[in-house]
């Protein structure tokens, strides 16, 4: 039997689907309202959070046996996107080189080719010439994106998790009494468990 609610296993199970947290909280069948805030709390629970490691693993294992796509080879494509050089599409005249020609390091960059053929005519009658022209149009790939996915994956780019410390200024301390000092001992029990517990899988509405 599983140690997750249903609607936490429909949660793990949209997050490892598709990545969108929130869109896999409200999916699981909790309220859209607080979805964020709903979905992050479930994130930071440890067993969740190990949950999704595990089964991630599991597909990335899958693709990668069924299709020899790995985690090396998609940040290389990553990063030949990222710094591809538009220079190195033409040659040292300046004219674009046919796709053929573009180096292989190089031609991942590019998210449209087009050649257009058509024929240019100047003078009349016997004066007539008619020029064939050829125009080869070259679109780059965005490459902030590319860019963005590489600095995660290298750990440039990391969510902060601020919590506020409660435990009580070292100087106020020596004046309170045994009587107060236990006092405010368990309140700041009291918070910590209240926030183990918010972590922890609900069942519920918000689960």
């Amino acid at each position: 039997m599983s140690e997750f609610s249903p609607k936490v296993q429909a949660f793990i199970e949209g997050v490892v689907g598709h990545g969108n947290a929130p869109l896999a909280y409200t999916d699981a069948g909790s309220a859209k309202q607080g979805a964020a805030q709903g979905a992050s709390r479930l994130l930071t629970n440890v067993k969740v959070a190990a949950e999704i490691a595990r089964r991630r693993a599991e597909v990335v294992k899958v693709v990668e046996e069924k299709t020899g796509i790995t985690l090396a080879k998609v940040i290389e494509q990553l990063a030949r996107i990222g710094w591809g050089d538009a220079a190195r599409m033409f040659s040292a005249e300046g004219k674009p080189l046919g796709i053929q020609e573009i180096p292989d390091d190089t031609r991942p960059a590019i998210a449209g080719f087009e050649v257009v053929d058509k024929l240019e005519t100047s003078g009349s009658g016997e004066n007539l010439v008619v020029t064939p022209v050829r125009t080869t149009k070259l679109r780059m790939a965005d490459k902030v994106a590319p860019l963005l996915a590489i600095g995660k994956h290298l750990g440039g780019f990391k969510e902060r998790l601020e919590v506020e410390d409660v435990t009580p200024p070292a100087a106020l301390v020596p004046t309170l009494s045994d009587a107060d000092l236990a006092k405010v001992r368990a309140a700041i029990d009291a918070v910590k468990a209240a926030a183990v517990a918010a972590a922890g899988p609900k069942r519920g509405r918000r689960g």
